[in-house]
């Protein structure tokens, strides 16, 4: 934060960190920092949806200084690309998949790294997966199952190839593999996967997350406060829930 603010300050440029407002703050860092604070969304034990309403509350408080403070701007997901792709913002938050873009374009110098640990003494942060699904049906044809899944496995050890889109591997052969590790700084950011909270497979998430972007944008747009924002999201889900 120091850094960002200095950068602005000593660049004379508009933003200190750039990122859009909608899925990148509301779920996104929204996870990671509730995270680092020892916050839960998933409990074990019921196998649903958990909020803590005060960790909550902090988490809003953040993302609503990021913007109060002037280190950030209300912006689109093109726009924070932009200002960073031309050297108009310092720090950037984002996803690996840039990393199928970024080392591509003439002229820019940048480095990339997991978020850090900004709330706890652990570097967590969101994350989620694309996933190949067999759907089950009793007349299902055997072999075409298992044609199915032997392609899942090549697909899975070949993963090297996928990752150029910047995403990581799921097998730890590949990801520690001279394939994936020759690729553009993929040493440098390989490790996050120790560190990721996944979206949770549990029922309500969809509604929920896409009301956590709505909350979000709604608290960066100063159209509430964070303690309300808090209440706001807990009482939703637990409404999905019992729905």
């Amino acid at each position: 934060m120091s850094y960002a603010k200095q950068a602005k300050e000593k660049l004379g440029l508009e933003v200190g960190i750039s990122s859009e407002i909608g899925a990148m703050m509301g779920e996104r860092l929204f996870i990671a920092y509730y995270t680092q604070l020892g916050g839960q969304i998933y409990d074990e034990k019921t196998k649903t949806l958990k909020f803590d309403l005060e960790k909550v509350k902090k988490t809003y408080e953040f993302m609503s200084n990021l913007y109060t403070s002037g280190v950030m701007k209300r912006m689109t997901y093109d726009t924070a690309e932009s200002l960073f792709q031309n050297n108009q913002s310092p720090f950037h938050f984002n996803g690996v998949w840039v990393m199928a873009v970024y080392p591509t374009l003439e002229g820019l110098q940048f480095g990339v790294t997991n978020l850090p640990a900004i709330a706890g003494s652990k570097p967590y942060t969101w994350g989620d997966s694309h996933t190949w699904v067999i759907p089950k049906k009793p007349k299902d044809d055997p072999a075409k199952i298992a044609a199915a899944a032997k392609f899942i496995e090549w697909f899975a050890k070949n993963a090297a190839e996928w990752a150029k889109a910047g995403h990581l591997p799921v097998l730890k052969s590949v990801l520690n593999s001279e394939a994936f590790l020759r690729l553009p700084m993929r040493k440098d950011y390989a490790h996050v996967a120790e560190f990721v909270v996944p979206a949770p497979s549990v029922k309500g998430w969809l509604e929920v997350r896409t009301k956590m972007w709505e909350i979000g944008e709604a608290v960066i747009l100063g159209k509430m406060k964070p303690d309300a924002a808090a209440k706001e999201l807990v009482n939703f889900a637990k409404q999905v829930l019992e729905d």
